[in-house]
Order: structure tokens, then C-alpha cells, then sequence
């Protein structure tokens, strides 16, 4: 049984929960230096390892306002990018 557990716990910590998802991806959206538009498939390529988690994540940010999306290219909401400046400050 304790192995069992112990399986489960690394198949957990392997995949990242989608709300995990959700902020590696504004995160890598808003890194300084980052371009301020991205391919889908570029922003994708950040994360490889998490198809499925990475697909409903970024839905639900599409579909929450947090990304703007036209086509393939994506940005975060000029909103997003406004608060993660202030709280820059």
C-alpha cells in the first residue's frame, strides 16, 4: 500500500494542477524581457511535459479574459499586464 501512495504522489507532483498551469502561463507571458506576443505554439513548447493541462489551462484563461487571443498569436488582457506593473511597484 505505502508503495501504491507513494506511486500516486509522483504521478501528482509530475503533472501540475491546472491552476499551477494557469500561472506558469501568464508568468511566462508577462517574464520581463518576454515578447509581448506569442505564437500558441511557442508558449506550448514551454510546457511539453503537460499537453492536457496545458490545453484546459489556457481555455479557461481565454474564456476568464486573462488572454487575448487572435488566431495562433496570444497576449495577456492589457489589464493583466497593467496590475502585474503595479504590483511591481
Amino acid at each position: 500500500m505505502q508503495d501504491q501512495a507513494t506511486g500516486s504522489a509522483r504521478m501528482s507532483a509530475a503533472e501540475p494542477s491546472q491552476q499551477a498551469m494557469e500561472q506558469a502561463i501568464v508568468s511566462a507571458l508577462l517574464a520581463d524581457g518576454s515578447e509581448p506576443v506569442w505564437s500558441r505554439g511557442e508558449l506550448e513548447a514551454h510546457f511539453p511535459n503537460s499537453p492536457l493541462v496545458f490545453a484546459d489551462a489556457f481555455s479557461e484563461l481565454e474564456s476568464a479574459g486573462v488572454l487575448c487571443v487572435c488566431g495562433e498569436m496570444v497576449k495577456v488582457a492589457r489589464a493583466v499586464r497593467y496590475v502585474d506593473e503595479l504590483e511591481g511597484l
